[in-house]
């Protein structure tokens, strides 16, 4: 969830990203891979809309973006 959430910008919205660097992102929520600890059914989305986070059942549509640590 770190490393998503990283990618978002506060002081942007709709989307909540740096369009320069990210064109064509979509102002919607996107799955992490932290899954919630209480529901194994859940997962922790990011919300390119706002930069916020919630989780979501599983078995609902969200977009997905690769993210990766750095080195």
């Amino acid at each position: 969830m770190k490393e998503l959430a990283s990618l978002t910008e506060r002081s942007c919205a709709r989307p909540a990203i740096n369009e320069f660097f990210f064109p064509n992102t979509s102002s919607d929520d996107y799955w992490t891979s932290t899954p919630s600890v209480i529901n194994p059914e859940r997962a922790w989305v990011i919300a390119f809309f706002n930069s916020s986070n919630t989780l979501k059942d599983k078995r609902l549509f969200v977009f997905t973006r690769l993210v990766r640590t750095a080195d």
